[in-house]
């Protein structure tokens, strides 16, 4: 939040406190509700005299921060995101080594479809890769809902509430599908920004090509590529792989190629 609301907030939280407004707040607990008053004027004088622009909260504390403090500077230096989403990744979804190669997959469709991204866009991207397949055991009925569900309350590390959202919408327009009838919670697609939001449909349209074409299992994504001839997205399949070619990933492909303005065609080599 920016630093002007939180002083703001401080400072109401004070004079609620001085009024024992705050008495009959469950959220809070009983033997804490004495302590705000003193965290609001620390919280109120740390902005006043450090002027931040924005103040961060974080869901970890002095044990993790202990923990953290602890590790090899290899490990501290890895993307805590991306290391949540490689865990959740190995213990549900079929294979590990099939979203790693989405995640090639992926980059090479936003380079020949020339889709510019930056680095924090292509980093929630590789992690929407990581979890495109952690729903697959449940009701397909409800794939999208609880997918959404697991990912917007998951507890991941390194991301804002809007790069989870985007990672979560990803993820669910892949299960849900992309038609006026499944559309997410307004609650969750109000977090990011109409341009996000495409963003999602398009990766989203993405994961329902290729696992359709792999149904998960590594090796078979990397005999597929991507050609682009004017107006025209190609996917082109390795005559090894030309039996995985129906209609119904002629469908999907078409409506992925018209979300990045593009006419689509499915090529046998």
């Amino acid at each position: 939040m920016t630093a002007a609301n939180a002083l703001d907030f401080a400072r109401r939280l004070r004079r609620l406190m001085a009024s024992h407004s705050l008495a009959d707040i469950e959220a809070v607990a009983e033997a804490r509700q004495p302590l705000l008053a003193y965290a609001a004027l620390v919280l109120e004088h740390v902005i006043r005299v450090a002027k931040p622009k924005t103040i961060v909260f974080s869901t970890y504390g002095v044990r993790e921060g202990l923990l953290y403090s602890m590790l090899p500077a290899a490990e501290r230096s890895k993307d805590g995101l991306i290391c949540a989403a490689q865990t959740l990744n190995g213990l549900l979804s079929r294979s590990a080594r099939h979203a790693e190669e989405l995640t090639g997959w992926t980059d090479r469709l936003m380079r020949i479809a020339k889709l510019h991204e930056t680095d924090d866009e292509r980093r929630l991207r590789h992690a929407a890769c990581l979890l495109s397949d952690i729903g697959w055991r449940v009701h397909p009925d409800y794939r999208g809902e609880q997918t959404l569900n697991l990912i917007t309350n998951g507890n991941f590390g390194d991301v804002s509430h809007q790069g989870r959202a985007f990672v979560a919408l990803s993820v669910y327009y892949r299960y849900a599908g992309l038609n006026e009838v499944n559309e997410p919670p307004p609650l969750v697609r109000e977090l990011v920004t109409p341009a996000m939001d495409e963003r999602a449909r398009i990766l989203g349209a993405a994961f329902r090509v290729a696992h359709l074409i792999s149904a998960a299992r590594p090796g078979v994504l990397p005999a597929t590529h991507f050609r682009s001839t004017g107006r025209k997205l190609k996917l082109v399949f390795e005559h090894r792989m030309v039996d995985l070619v129906a209609d119904r990933v002629g469908s999907r492909f078409k409506q992925l190629a018209r979300l990045v303005g593009r006419s689509g065609s499915i090529v046998r080599r």
